[in-house]
């Protein structure tokens, strides 16, 4: 019997944003235009918004979503499997009551088959997985799993999975067949747009062009960054901010 060390409120159900959590519609559209993907690729290292776009997204649609944060736990192969099958159950309780069993006796390949099987035969509706913190379980295994899962998910089912890498699972095969869509570090950081409504809602600051494309470029969109270094540094002033970079506390932060 495995040990949950995240209960199921906090691993199966999206997490709380704070009030005052600034919504990146153009992002958030993104994955609305391109949720008929079988898979939405969110990749880049901590304190870009992943989980925070994630979570906005399925606030935002009525397509019934899943969610799984994924834990060092599970690395173990049956465990994946078995949370995996846990967030699906979060929306539509009544699913796979014979893949316990097999998640138990059968081999991984019958698992995944028989769960594809029971998601087309027990969901009739249109829905997203989403896998986030794919980086605490990934092993060569449970990308094996998962890959197989990719290849014959049904069309009723899409998966979005947020990783601070790429993860390695298929990624070549699903793009030849136009099956993946991704967002990388690139399209995550934060604009000046979006630098200045977060200064603007939090902290009631209000930076020039000037300023505010010295911040972009200082921080390099990394949002995280920018929170740390208004706490830390009490940025009433915006040259607190553009002066921060140039002080060790940058390399702390990127640390």
């Amino acid at each position: 019997m495995f040990t949950e060390t995240l209960g199921p409120r906090t691993k199966y159900r999206p997490p709380h944003l704070p009030g005052n959590a600034i919504v990146r519609e153009r992002l958030v559209d993104f994955l609305h235009q391109h949720v008929h993907s079988r898979l939405i690729l969110t990749s880049a290292p901590a304190g870009y918004g992943k989980t925070t776009l994630l979570v906005q997204f399925a606030q935002s649609t009525d397509i019934p979503v899943c969610w799984c944060c994924l834990e060092s736990l599970d690395r173990d192969v049956k465990r994946f499997l078995t949370s995996l099958i846990e967030s699906l159950r979060g929306r539509f309780p009544d699913f796979g009551r014979g893949l316990d069993h097999l998640v138990r006796e059968a081999s991984n390949d019958t698992v995944v088959a028989a769960m594809v099987n029971a998601l087309e035969a027990e969901i009739p509706h249109y829905f997203v997985l989403v896998l986030d913190d794919y980086q605490e379980a990934e092993t060569p295994e449970v990308n094996q799993v998962l890959q197989a899962l990719l290849k014959h998910l049904p069309e009723n089912c899409h998966i979005i999975l947020a990783s601070r890498h790429m993860p390695r699972v298929g990624l070549a095969r699903l793009m030849a067949g136009r099956d993946v869509v991704g967002l990388g570090p690139e399209q995550l950081r934060f604009t000046e747009a979006e630098i200045a409504q977060f200064l603007h809602e939090l902290y009631g600051l209000q930076p020039g062009k000037e300023e505010l494309s010295q911040i972009a470029r200082q921080s390099e969109g990394w949002i995280t960054g920018i929170l740390l270094a208004t706490q830390i540094v009490g940025a009433t002033e915006l040259g607190d901010l553009t002066a921060w970079p140039e002080t060790p506390l940058f390399a702390y932060l990127g640390e």
